[in-house]
């Protein structure tokens, strides 16, 4: 499978607002046209952990694919889901509570197409979930995330992030090979210190700056700004 030329996705770019964390190039663009490219009026799609519906709604999946289901652990996203399939009037969505980490009730090889963005879930399920020739399309963090507040605060942030190596042997012990990947990295920008530990917070649900001063120094730009590491990959790989 032909990955997209990520050099033509990435622009220069500013802080529209001193609140916004995400730099406006959309690292969903690789793996949304990854889905596109999969996908046939004969398959049948698996979204995991699908939230709001995002990459089924905003990508318009049932238009390209027979039949197209999501699953969520959060019973309030199933609902949002479930509403607007009926505001839309779809007949082939459909959307699932299920805990994408446990066995899911679905047969075997149900599914031509299973995606995942960034939510947790079981190697050996998907695998199981997926026909034989089927393809997986994952959009994950990948070691080196977040590194500079990592190697300040070791004690305090704990990232398992995996690098991609380590993820490809575990989707090869389920008998699924990688077939394109992409790495995207960027840069997150902060304008001080406060909104980077309103961030940080936000993500861990925890306060992980107490008194950290002079080590917070030690990001901090030529420009004043704080500047963190951001690494996503997509990963499509094929059930062997």
């Amino acid at each position: 499978m032909t990955m997209i030329n990520k050099s033509k996705l990435i622009e220069k770019w500013k802080r529209e607002t001193e609140k916004r964390y995400e730099p406006p190039i959309d690292y969903r663009i690789i793996f949304n046209e990854c889905v596109k490219n999969c996908a046939s009026k004969e398959y049948t799609l698996l979204d995991i952990g699908t939230g709001t519906g995002k990459v089924i709604f905003e990508n318009e999946l049932f238009k390209f694919y027979k039949k197209v289901i999501g699953i969520d652990i959060e019973p309030r996203m199933i609902e949002i889901c479930k509403e607007k399939v009926k505001q839309l009037g779809l007949k082939n969505v459909e959307f699932y509570i299920a805990d994408s980490t446990k066995k899911i009730d679905f047969e075997d090889e149900s599914f031509n197409v299973i995606t995942v963005m960034f939510a947790p879930f079981s190697f050996e399920e998907v695998s199981r979930l997926l026909c034989r020739g089927g393809y997986f399309i994952w959009l994950c963090g990948i070691r080196g995330d977040h590194k500079e507040v990592v190697e300040l605060f070791p004690d305090k942030v704990e990232l398992k992030s995996e690098n991609f190596e380590e993820k490809e042997k575990k989707l090869n012990k389920v008998r699924l090979k990688v077939t394109g990947y992409n790495i995207l990295k960027y840069k997150w920008i902060f304008p001080d210190i406060d909104v980077l530990k309103e961030f940080y917070e936000k993500i861990f649900l925890k306060e992980i700056f107490k008194k950290e001063g002079k080590r917070l120094e030690k990001l901090k730009t030529h420009n004043k700004e704080i500047s963190l590491t951001r690494r996503i990959c997509t990963i499509i790989a094929r059930k062997i």
